[in-house]
């Protein structure tokens, strides 16, 4: 056994057997109680030192929590003393005025309801001529009722409540010529709620219009709803719709004129709102629906309009219709019954006309029927006495010997019509007009076609050519060449009647017609029946062919330029040849092709339905397409095809030739 298994079994022995005895357990007890003493007198001192200090901790805590209390209500009280003087009565004020501002309304007195209230208005100048006002103080009549609102009191000082501000919008009331009020057209004492839309076309209360309509023809007509305002609570009929209003609050808004007029008194311009028309506007001021028709007039107007155009002068005998509640639908009605009406009353008048003036017309007839045939049997009497009478003047002419004085009258016509040329241009241009007229000879004289007969006096100068022909060469100056010219549109060869090889080169400027034209610079441009022109020949003012165009046109070789005219014409031809130029003239010519051929599409799709609408695009159509063709002459596309196709017939000439 080790030492540590002795000293537990020791320990052991002392508890177990000897500390177990009497006298171990007394003096066991004794140095218990000695312990709990001592142990006893030492808490209670520990107990007094902790007491003494926490008595301490606690004193100097209540003395800071009185202090900080004080502090504290002295530092609220000057607070809210600095809030009530400068933050909660100012805002109070201000909450007060604004709900005050939403609780008021305020009101303008308008010029017809001055006699109503005469005892609040002195009658006198200066009062009409200043606006009246008055407030009312409107309070919900429920939660729910956003819109209904009873006006309790009525002011006619603004509130002292508002102080320096005022309600925003300035409202009208409905008086006696704004006011849309509808009554029943069968009792005269309810409220109109339906409008007939057949052969009635008047206002009926339900009640009514169960009376009226219950039995017969009547049970099957329609009827329309007449829809209440919604800010009058439905004190008046709706006359219109704000599609603004009804997106923004969630609903249809139908109002009456003065309600909307209240209600968009502060839309501005830039946004306004879109609204549609219930019922018929007034004609002239289109501000209230119309409740008088007056039937000389033709118009409709509202009551204020009405009263101002016929109170005075022969409008007062004008009759006139008080309207219901009048639909754009039941207007159109009315309008296709009086065109009926007036069509059938014109066809009766027509046939009494027409029967009344039968013997009138017959007279006529037998009248115009009887001067035709004198006129044709006088007019074959006459032909032949003047052809007997040239007979006999033509047989003596031949018997009368011929006098010198009768030479003289080609140079007498000659002078007459220089006197007829010269005086239609100006003076400055008569000295060259006269030039070249002189120069003026027959046809018979130039090259081969000379006078076979010398005793035969020429024609030459002012005796050449017509009068409106001369004044021509007059203005344009030039000289007369043999012969007519036979140009054809959008072709550069211009048949003529006389052989010009000997008169004209190539290059050369004429003028056929009224039309300056420069000949193509080719050696063949001059042949003997024909020229070529450089560009092709497009008419400037006719669409049609010309009667003069048929008998051919005159020809006049123009004179040689000098620099300055040479340096405009190669400025006109560049800017004519220049890209832009070609450009927008192939722009203009596909503008007028795409709108002919629509309109000759349209012009189809309408023949059955609309005869005379489709003759006048199928018209048009063939206008644009003129118009195309003539532009289409004017474009160097069109020179290249011309050119194209002469040297494509030069060369089949020349293989059939060969």
């Amino acid at each position: 056994m080790g030492p540590e298994g002795a000293s537990a079994q020791a320990l052991y022995i002392l508890i177990q057997v000897w500390l177990q005895q009497d006298w171990a357990l007394k003096i066991k007890e004794g140095l218990e109680s000695r312990v709990s003493a001592k142990l006893e007198i030492a808490s209670k001192g520990i107990q007094s030192i902790i007491r003494l200090h926490a008595a301490g901790r606690y004193v100097i805590a209540t003395r800071i929590a009185k202090d900080r209390a004080l502090y504290l209500r002295s530092l609220n009280q000057a607070a809210t003393s600095i809030q009530t003087r400068l933050a909660r009565a100012p805002a109070a004020r201000t909450a007060v005025i604004n709900l005050a501002m939403t609780a008021f309304k305020k009101y303008v007195v308008d010029q017809d309801e001055y006699l109503l209230y005469e005892p609040l208005v002195q009658a006198n100048d200066s009062v009409l001529r200043r606006p009246l006002y008055y407030w009312t103080f409107a309070r919900l009549v429920s939660g729910t009722a956003k819109n209904k609102a009873k006006e309790t009191r009525v002011s006619w000082n603004k509130p002292k409540i508002l102080r320096h501000a005022d309600v925003d919008r300035t409202l009208h009331r409905s008086t006696r010529r704004s006011a849309y009020v509808i009554d029943c057209a069968f009792c005269g004492i309810n409220p109109a709620e339906k409008v007939c839309l057949d052969a009635c076309a008047d206002p009926y209360c339900d009640a009514c219009w169960h009376i009226v309509h219950q039995r017969g023809k009547r049970k099957q007509h329609r009827f329309h709803a007449i829809t209440t305002c919604v800010d009058c609570g439905g004190k008046q009929p709706a006359s219109r719709t704000c599609s603004t209003c009804s997106a923004s609050e969630g609903r249809v808004v139908s109002l009456c004129d003065v309600c909307f007029h209240n209600r968009h008194l502060q839309v501005g311009k830039s946004r306004p709102h879109c609204w549609a028309s219930l019922v018929l506007s007034c004609a002239l001021c289109d501000n209230f629906a119309a409740r008088w028709q007056c039937r000389p007039c033709k118009e409709s107007y509202c009551a204020g309009c009405y009263l101002q155009l016929h109170t005075r002068g022969a409008c007062l005998a004008h009759a006139h219709r008080r309207l219901g509640y009048y639909t754009d639908d039941v207007h159109l009605r009315d309008e296709r019954l009086f065109r009926t009406y007036t069509r059938r009353l014109q066809q009766k008048l027509r046939h009494e006309s027409a029967r009344s003036s039968e013997p009138v017309l017959r007279h006529e007839s037998a009248c115009l029927i009887q001067k035709f045939y004198r006129a044709a049997s006088g007019r074959f009497i006459g032909r032949a006495w003047l052809k007997t009478a040239r007979n006999a003047r033509r047989a003596a002419s031949w018997r009368i010997p011929r006098s010198p004085g009768t030479r003289m009258q080609k140079s007498i016509g000659t002078a007459a019509n220089e006197q007829l040329v010269l005086r239609r241009i100006a003076f400055w241009k008569r000295a060259r007009a006269r030039y070249f007229i002189l120069q003026n000879s027959a046809d018979a004289c130039w090259g081969s076609n000379s006078l076979s007969d010398n005793k035969k006096l020429p024609r030459c100068g002012f005796d050449v050519g017509t009068i409106g022909e001369l004044c021509g060469q007059a203005a344009h100056g030039g000289v007369r060449l043999p012969g007519r010219a036979f140009p054809v549109e959008g072709d550069k060869i211009v048949n003529i009647s006389h052989d010009l090889r000997d008169v004209l080169r190539p290059g050369d400027r004429i003028r056929i017609g009224s039309r300056l034209c420069r000949i193509h610079a080719s050696s063949d441009a001059v042949a003997k029946r024909h020229l070529q022109l450089r560009y092709c020949w497009v008419d400037q003012h006719a669409t049609q062919v010309p009667a003069a165009l048929l008998a051919g046109l005159c020809l006049h070789r123009l004179p040689p330029q000098a620099q300055i005219g040479k340096g405009w014409t190669a400025l006109g031809r560049f800017m004519y040849e220049h890209q832009v130029t070609q450009f927008w003239l192939q722009q203009y010519c596909g503008f007028h092709r795409t709108n002919g051929r629509y309109q000759l599409i349209l012009a189809g799709r309408l023949k059955r339905r609309l005869p005379r609408l489709s003759d006048q695009m199928q018209s048009r159509s063939d206008q644009h397409n003129r118009i195309q063709e003539r532009v289409k002459w004017r474009t160097l596309d069109w020179q290249d095809v011309l050119e194209a196709r002469q040297r494509k017939a030069k060369r089949e000439k020349g293989g059939l030739l060969s």
